[in-house]
């Protein structure tokens, strides 16, 4: 049934609206009633089922718009993408993410450990998932005297031991 492009025509008299009225409750009275006609013919087919499955879409598509971007919007884009990868990435290796600072994560390891070596106090650094190299920490422990340097024979690169208190 079309719908009417007015709802409520124009009435020249108050018996043309109570037509109008009474011609609108019969319509409802029959709406209703195929409504209910419906809802029973669902109930007789609730336990099959009749749904279509080559006709079933995803849910989360998304609808694919075209439209023209500009070389300013593919140039925004890729910022963000960009950002989003850098902060996924790089979330907990941004200076002071990390409980020690470098220094104190060196010294804790040369005291559990023992002496070691650049190589293993590197692979300890990595293996905490720590930022860039330990070479910085290491260098200024050495400076302030905290931390010994010596040459290693056995292997490249020096060895490295707490300092002796005085």
């Amino acid at each position: 049934m079309p719908r009417p492009k007015n709802l409520i025509p124009k009435m020249r008299t108050a018996q043309d609206l109570v037509k109008f009225l009474q011609d609108l409750k019969h319509r409802r009275e029959q709406a209703l009633q195929q409504v209910h006609e419906i809802d029973q013919v669902f109930a007789s087919l609730q336990t099959l089922d009749l749904t279509d499955h080559q006709h079933q879409t995803r849910t989360n598509a998304k609808p694919q718009a075209r439209t023209r971007t500009t070389r300013g919007d593919k140039a925004k884009a890729y910022r963000v993408k960009k950002k989003r990868a850098f902060s996924k990435a790089q979330a907990r290796n941004t200076p002071g993410s990390n409980r020690t600072t470098g220094r104190e994560f060196v010294l804790t390891f040369l005291k559990r450990s023992g002496p070691a070596n650049t190589k293993a106090i590197t692979g300890a650094w990595r293996k905490a998932r720590r930022s860039a190299r330990p070479d910085q920490a290491i260098k200024t422990l050495v400076d302030s005297g905290l931390v010994a340097k010596k040459n290693d024979p056995e292997t490249k690169g020096s060895l490295y031991t707490l300092a002796e208190k005085k």
